[in-house]
């Protein structure tokens, strides 16, 4: 019963954070979770895996909402967290790709959630396997993978939710699974303030 209740507060959560961040959530964006298996790299592992070059970046501070549209490059916010970082693209211009999320499955397990309103796509992998995915992510999506029924559980409470509520699954809703699945939570204050961002000169693709 009171896992039930918290998983409800973290619907409740996204719900009000989508309310406050509709910029973000109505638009295309991609949110990646990583939990390395041994060693968590710091910013700079992060940003020289991310270069095909290993040293073509910056590392600077940057406003989440205005920073990347305002220099017109890639850029990418990092969080680092105990046991791993998350990555978000505000806009979605590279960090949905397969061989971004491939590469930083190496020995970590990454789970990624991008979308272009009401479009979304999950994807779940670990050394480069894709364990689960849904290209295009609704109610009863069939998943792929080498694992489909992983999420199963974090999926099939949303989806019971959404019938008793009435509601149609949607951004606000998956991203409350990636919390469910990995324990991060998406801060109102990361999105609404300045964060720590890479800009990638020469990305991997």
């Amino acid at each position: 019963m009171e896992e039930i209740v918290i998983a409800e507060e973290i619907v409740r959560y996204y719900r009000r954070f989508d309310e406050n961040h509709q910029w973000l959530t109505w638009n295309s964006a991609c949110w990646t979770i990583v939990k390395p298996v041994d060693h968590r790299p710091d910013l700079w592992e992060i940003a020289t895996t991310l270069s095909r070059s290993g040293d073509d970046y910056e590392i600077v501070r940057l406003d989440v909402r205005e920073g990347g549209l305002t220099l017109g490059k890639l850029v990418l916010f990092v969080e680092i967290l105990d046991d791993g970082y998350f990555l978000l693209d505000p806009y979605d211009m590279y960090g949905s790709e397969d061989t971004v999320v491939r590469v930083l499955s190496e020995r970590a397990r990454v789970w990624s959630l991008s979308w272009v309103s009401p479009l979304m796509r999950l994807t779940h992998m670990e050394d480069r396997e894709i364990l689960v995915q849904s290209p295009n992510l609704h109610a009863y999506t069939r998943m792929y993978g080498t694992m489909p029924h992983l999420l199963d559980d974090e999926l099939d409470f949303v989806w019971h939710l959404c019938e008793q509520d009435g509601t149609v699954p949607g951004v606000a809703e998956m991203m409350a699974v990636m919390e469910l699945a990995t324990g991060v939570r998406m801060n109102d204050d990361f999105v609404a303030g300045t964060g720590t961002a890479l800009i990638i000169d020469d990305p991997i693709r």
